[in-house]
């Protein structure tokens, strides 16, 4: 120890904003010029280091700083350790303590108690990197932790996290020994290598910007004290307080008086003498000494006592907005107005918060929008940079075996020679062939349909570009054995190839975000490779050598990912500062925006204890063991730098606050809002929440006054004449109308505002091009087209469909239903076998067969692609079964025989009901297939009935055929009546019966009864559903059995075997007229189609519209809310409202829109 009296301590002490800062660096300036031979050394926080310079240089008369230095305690150290010789062994930063503990955790996983699984749950290792950090920074080594252990045997939570920290430390520590240092080691290092230092023996040093110290970096001072001649120490307190008196941490100015307690008491210890404090309180020499109201402020502010500013000022202003958008673009117009009007420098103003993250973004774009140049001290992560993205999903890869989303991830990235074009291409085959997997990828891909064949070649020109790159790397990858240095190789090659070339495309992305003024866009790409590369370096470097498996050097690379970040250059000296309440430096500002001043903001809720929870911590701090500051004390230090931002500016401080959050939750403004409130009553809250109308004051640039010009356009009270805001918004239209420069956009957003959907038509020439002249339709197409002409052109003119997916749907399941029931029907066909006849042994064994056939069959074999789909096939045969059996004994209670399945028909057929004679001599001619056909005959009489399979629950309901809505049965029994008559000349065909059939899971719980009522009641819930012949012939032939309900035909009787009214019946006099009316109906949906009627008008009848279930909802913008779309509203008809109109002949002019409710 060298304690002599030529060594002193002196501490500068004053309140914020009276120049301890500015009265240090004047007499440095003064002693290193008259003491050119002392080296004087400024050590400030690191984030201040800069800003120092700049201020030292500008007090300076020559303006340099020639044996003044300014300094961090990590720059001290390399300084030192420079001029002494000390071996400087690398320092490991963040991202490299990340990978180091990830990997160490990660090895020794099984040995935790508590932490074993984890090592992958996200921001584990940065707890863990920051409680290390943390045991370093307090002193606390392997001894105290000891000590630790010792005293948490009865609190064994607490003590089994000690023992897991206490290892991971120890195998930490030993990884980086004699090879690494950390910055908290650093520390510790640089207080021993002091007392070598020669340079430092005649100097003096000045600790400016500091809150407080850490134990480590009070080791560091008690070097300095016995090395340096003067040690001088700025604290921020009240100079009319004691500061050797008093609760000294849980009070405002806890944070100095601490340090000047122990400080004091290290002087002590080491014999040092202490000289007197210089107490810096000249009113008239502080920031505020031209404004009474901001010095009323600082004397007053958390002090403990009521004290009430009466006058009125202007200094203190406070506003509310609705959201931090509104209050972002309030901050704007008030900073232009201050530069433009008041005379202020951009420089002279910043903007602090306490949520940086939340309001950078609409902060910049209100900036930008008003010509302010600004600069946000805020540091940006890589995570999400396509450089990072594409190396992630290399593992993501390999360790998927190339799974969908993890290829696709990849060359989404923008960084392969794919265009985007050919990457559709691929995506589209591999969604919708199912591709998945290396050896998918690796082989050859073909397809069924021959007419595919070149575009099948050049697919598989793309595969073989992809996987020729990929498969190298996931290889290497893939194997354990190989070294952490080839892997990274291998995906460095990737990164280097002439397929990626990465370098260079995130150059030249960076060059097109500078030309499209993106600046930190183009920093971000521009930082991006080099941080990655050095990324690289580090893993290498530190674990090269080492063996593991991809996944875990992918967590490792993940750590180490997280803790990239862009840092950002101020690009002008002149511009206004967006800050951090903590973390940020302001320099000298005379105005200062704080924003956000929100209940849970300011205060800060603050974060978790981390790992050591906060009751954790309250207990070791009362068994005297010093770690970071516990919840409750962290609330003092809050408010310490509430203090000083708000006692920053010297002429005015605008506090605002807004009522909704990011989220579009409410929230309430900070209780420093009503301690200001009742400190300067006369300052009232400008609540900007109240402005009505448009408001002219809120008016900055033509670009920045363009947010309000646009509400201005959407607000029906500024547009009347007369009305609040009416002249103020038509004075800045007028301007912008009349610049020429400005007229296009404005009359694009007139435009915009004032949009009105507009009936849409096709040229006729255009509709015949699209359609034909003589178009050949589906029943299904002009149902569509009665539904929404809109979605009829984006379907079948501009035939756009959803991409197919290698999964099964619910329309698939449908297919799937189908198909199984027509190869069944094929399968009875082909041996000889009746429906009636077949036993239920054969039918389960047909089922089986054909329900495998069909499921090995569909979207290449979608069904075995994964557990879920494996349970659809035993579905499938389940349901499939179910509805042969219903079917069956449909046709056991009638006389009916199945004539077809899948029996097509078109207009070439030349039926009458297939061929419709259009307007201007065209016609309509129309296809279709009847799922199945079934036919009963006698003497006399050809008796139909057809039958179409639903997968829904379709019904039959009369309006919606009416309309056009449903033609389907009508339409396909009288093409198969006009078919089978053909056939038949001297036969009298009668349509019996037209059903769905609804493919459905029926209930079989146990309803009670005997076997057979059960059977009964399933066979009702699998009832067919449409229309009947009323005849008692016609029904007696569909059902035999028929007493009361029937259980396989929509028919009931009363008591007098009369028919029930729920019967759906119809006679042959009303399906004449009914199909006479639905030709009606078809002419006029085919004139419309080739009259080119594209618009956007879907149906409503009571609850359904045209848009249910539409694919289109995301293209067409229909909005009822907008002007111009509207619904075609049909009447809901009562049955005999129908009858009665078609009786009329009252055809509808415009078919489906004609019946207005």
């Amino acid at each position: 120890m060298r304690g002599r009296l030529a060594m002193p301590l002196q501490f500068v002490v004053g309140g914020s904003g009276y120049g301890k800062s500015r009265y240090v660096y004047e007499r440095i300036i003064e002693q290193s010029i008259k003491n050119a031979d002392y080296n004087y050394y400024f050590i400030v926080p690191e984030q201040y280091t800069v800003q120092t310079e700049k201020d030292i240089i500008k007090l300076h008369p020559s303006k340099g700083i020639m044996n003044i230095d300014v300094l961090s305690f990590r720059r001290l150290a390399y300084r030192v350790f420079e001029e002494t010789g000390r071996r400087q062994l690398p320092l490991l930063d963040d991202t490299g303590k990340n990978l180091v503990l990830r990997k160490v955790i990660e090895e020794n996983k099984d040995k935790l108690l508590l932490y074993k699984n984890k090592v992958k749950m996200p921001g584990f290792v940065e707890q863990v990197k920051s409680v290390i950090a943390e045991l370093y920074q307090y002193g606390i080594g392997k001894d105290e932790l000891g000590k630790m252990l010792e005293t948490t045997k009865n609190h064994p939570l607490l003590h089994t996290k000690l023992s897991d920290i206490a290892l991971i430390r120890e195998q930490f520590q030993r990884y980086i020994e004699e090879q690494y240092i950390t910055s908290e080691e650093l520390l510790e290092v640089l207080s021993q290598e002091i007392t070598r230092s020669e340079k430092l023996s005649n100097s003096v040093v000045v600790l400016d910007g500091f809150t407080g110290f850490t134990p480590v970096q009070y080791k560091v001072i008690r070097a300095l004290l016995m090395k340096v001649r003067d040690v001088i120490v700025t604290v921020t307190a009240d100079a009319t307080e004691s500061l050797y008196a008093g609760e000294l941490k849980e009070t405002l100015f806890g944070l100095g008086k601490t340090t000047v307690s122990k400080l004091s008491e290290l002087a002590k210890d080491l014999g040092i003498a202490k000289k007197e404090d210089i107490i810096l309180n000249d009113v008239s020499k502080s920031r505020f000494s031209e404004e009474e109201a901001l010095r009323f402020l600082e004397m007053h502010l958390f002090r403990g006592h009521k004290a009430v500013y009466e006058k009125a000022t202007d200094a203190i202003r406070i506003s509310e907005h609705l959201n931090m958008r509104k209050e972002a673009e309030y901050v704007a117009a008030q900073v232009l107005s201050l530069v433009r009007d008041e005379g202020y420098l951009f420089r002279d103003i910043a903007v602090v918060t306490g949520a940086l993250e939340s309001y950078k973004e609409p902060l910049e774009e209100a900036f930008e929008a008003c010509g302010i140049p600004c600069f946000a001290d805020y540091k940006l992560r890589l995570m999400g940079n396509p450089l990072v993205e594409l190396i992630r999903s290399l593992f993501e890869i390999s360790r998927t075996d190339y799974s969908f989303e993890s290829v696709f991830t990849l060359l989404k990235t923008g960084l392969s020679d794919l265009t985007e074009e050919e990457i559709n291409l691929l995506e589209n085959y591999c969604a919708t062939y199912g591709v998945r997997g290396k050896k998918r990828w690796s082989s050859v891909w073909k397809r069924k349909n021959e007419a595919e064949s070149e575009e099948n070649e050049r697919i598989n020109a793309l595969r073989e570009r992809v996987i020729s790159e990929l498969l190298p790397v996931t290889e290497v990858l893939g194997e354990s054995s190989k070294p952490v240095r080839e892997k990274m190789t291998a995906i460095y090659g990737l990164l280097i190839s002439d397929a990626f070339k990465c370098s260079e495309k995130l150059a030249a992305l960076r060059v097109k975000f500078e030309e499209q003024s993106e600046p930190e866009l183009a920093n971000e790409y521009k930082q991006a490779y080099k941080l990655v590369m050095e990324l690289f370096d580090k893993v290498v470097g530190l674990l090269g050598d080492e063996r593991i498996k991809a996944e875990e050097l992918a967590g490792i690379m993940d750590s180490g990912f997280e803790e990239l970040k862009i840092g950002i250059i101020p690009p002008s000296v002149d511009r206004v500062l967006i800050g951090d309440i903590q973390r940020s430096r302001l320099g000298e500002v005379k105005c200062i925006f704080f924003v956000g001043v929100n209940d849970g903001i300011v205060p800060s809720e603050g974060k978790s204890g981390g790992i050591i929870s906060e009751s954790e911590r309250s207990f070791l701090a009362a068994e005297n063991f010093e770690m970071a500051p516990t919840a409750r004390h962290n609330l003092f230090i809050q408010r310490y730098y509430l203090y000083l931002n708000l006692t920053k500016p010297s002429k005015i401080l605008n506090i605002s606050y807004s009522l909704m959050g990011n989220a579009g939750g409410s929230q309430k403004p900070s209780v420093i809002v009503k301690q200001l409130g009742r400190m300067f009553p006369a300052v009232t809250v400008k609540k900007e929440t109240a402005v009505k109308g448009f408001d002219k004051n809120a008016l900055t640039t033509p670009e920045g006054s363009l947010a309000g010009f646009i509400e201005g356009l959407s607000d029906e009270a500024i547009l009347l004449p007369g009305s609040e805001g009416a002249k103020g918004f038509e004075e800045l239209f007028a301007w912008y109308l009349r610049q020429p420069d400005w007229k296009e956009k404005i009359d694009k957003l007139i435009d915009a505002a004032f949009f009105a959907n507009k009936e849409s038509k096709l040229a006729k020439q255009v509709a015949a091009s699209l359609y034909g002249p003589q178009p050949i339709s589906s029943v299904t197409r002009l149902e569509q087209f009665a539904k929404c002409a809109y979605a009829h052109f984006l379907s079948y003119g501009l035939k756009l469909k959803e991409r197919e997916e290698y999964e099964v749907s619910y329309l698939d399941l449908g297919n799937l239903f189908h198909y199984a029931i027509e190869e069944y029907a094929k399968k009875i066909h082909e041996c000889g076998l009746e429906w009636k006849d077949i036993s239920d042994e054969q039918n389960d064994r047909l089922v089986d067969e054909v329900a495998d056939k069909v499921a090995d069959e569909y979207k290449e074999a979608v069904l075995d692609s994964s557990a879920r789909n494996a349970y659809l096939r035993n579905r499938l045969k389940r349901i499939t079964k179910r509805t042969v059996w219903a079917l069956r004994e449909q046709l056991k209670r009638g006389d009916f025989v199945p004539l077809g399945s899948e029996v097509s028909f078109s207009g070439d057929d030349e039926l009458a009901a297939l061929n419709i004679e259009l307007s201007e001599g065209k016609s309509l001619k129309l296809r279709g297939r009847i799922d199945r056909m079934d036919v009963y005959e006698d003497e006399d009489n050809i008796y139909l009935k057809i039958v179409d399979y639903k997968s829904g629950s379709t019904k039959f309901d009369l309006s919606a055929a009416y309309y056009g809505l449903q033609l389907q049965l009508l339409i396909y029994m009288e093409a198969a009546r006009e078919s089978v008559a053909r056939a038949n000349p001297d036969k009298n065909v009668i349509p019996a019966g037209m059903f769905y059939y609804n493919i459905a899971d029926a209930l079989t719980e146990d309803v009670g009864g005997t076997d057979e009522e059960r059977e009964e009641s399933l066979l009702k819930q699998l009832c067919v559903n449409g229309l009947v012949n009323e005849s008692s012939e016609a029904i007696l032939h569909l059902d035999n059995t028929l007493n009361k309900d029937s259980s396989v035909i929509p028919v009931s009787k009363n008591k007098d075997g009369s028919l029930a009214a729920k019967s759906q019946v119809i006679t042959a006099d009303k399906y004449g007229a009914l199909i006479k009316h639905l030709k009606g109906r078809i002419k006029d949906i085919g004139d419309g189609i080739l009259n080119g009627d594209i618009s956007i008008s879907p149906y409503e009848t009571g609850a359904k519209t045209g848009c249910d279930y539409c694919t289109y909802k995301s293209i067409c913008g229909f909005d009822k809310e907008i002007k111009g779309y509207k619904f075609k509203k049909l009447k809901s008809l009562k049955a005999d409202e129908i009858w009665a109109k078609i009786q009329e002949g009252a055809q509808d002019g415009d078919s489906v829109d004609r019946e207005a409710e």
